[in-house]
């Protein structure tokens, strides 16, 4: 949609605004492309950013940050006919994963009145060498969605305190990385008041709101770049076995980026 509009704008000469039109590797996860963006523009960055993410043709001014981290469980190995020589890195791994459930409950009665709850999921397990021998190792990822505010080290100390506090001692926090840092946009920003405007003049909805998944606007917010999302299409789409977006939703928003580009404002 973006670029179908920029071609429409550079043909008729009506471009009022410097582009950077960036498409970047390992969004999903590290953003590392994101980052050597920001690391390439040095001094010299833009005055605000449009992650073009599934919003529904909304202005997305806030989203919740993502940070992941790998629990690690030791045990004693043995073999299985007698499980009472050995300590099981599986089982102390689930005494953390029932920990979690309970920190994930916690979380969800504490939500924040523009973000709504900060979130916990386990993502992955895995454990053990073979049936017949009492795992030594075993280990976890999860997913933590954080307000404004939190990042990996806060994160990690929750994590750490919560294992204290049920007494698993061989279960620890082997790392804790900050992905996407939280977006909070402030509706008086440039960048909100210049889609707010398109999305008007459009007769589209122009209030701002917030999404549910992180996306690399928040990583430019870390970094002193405002921004927004916005784009086409629903993420209840998203990473499903079969994408779509509707082509009429992909008009209005190309029509929208256009007259972001050819404005001043």
């Amino acid at each position: 949609a973006l670029v179908a509009a920029l071609e429409r704008v550079l043909a008729q000469g009506t471009l009022r605004r410097n582009l950077i039109l960036v498409g970047e590797a390992d969004e999903e996860l590290g953003s590392r492309g994101v980052n050597d963006v920001i690391a390439h523009l040095g001094s010299d960055p833009p005055e605000w950013v449009i992650a073009t993410e599934p919003t529904e043709l909304r202005v997305a001014t806030r989203h919740k940050g993502i940070v992941h981290a790998r629990l690690r469980a030791s045990g004693v190995a043995c073999h299985s006919s007698d499980p009472s020589k050995g300590r099981s890195a599986v089982l102390a791994l689930c005494r953390s994963v029932l920990a979690l459930e309970e920190l994930a409950a916690e979380l969800a009665e504490r939500p924040d009145p523009r973000f709504g709850p900060a979130t916990l999921s386990v993502g992955r397990i895995g454990g053990g060498t073979a049936t017949n021998i009492v795992p030594d190792d075993a280990w976890l990822l999860l997913d933590r969605r954080c307000l404004p505010g939190e990042n990996e080290t806060t994160v990690r100390a929750e994590l750490e305190g919560l294992l204290a506090k049920q007494a698993l001692d061989g279960v620890r926090v082997e790392w804790c990385s900050l992905e996407k840092a939280a977006l909070g946009t402030p509706d008086e920003d440039p960048s909100v008041r210049s889609v707010q405007a398109a999305l008007r003049l459009a007769a589209l909805d122009a209030t701002p709101g917030s999404v549910a998944f992180g996306t690399d606007a928040g990583v430019f917010g870390a970094h002193g770049i405002p921004g927004v999302v916005f784009g086409p299409g629903s993420v209840e789409q998203a990473h499903t076995s079969a994408e779509w977006v509707a082509i009429d939703q992909v008009e209005a928003a190309s029509a929208v980026f256009e007259r972001i580009l050819a404005s001043r404002d």
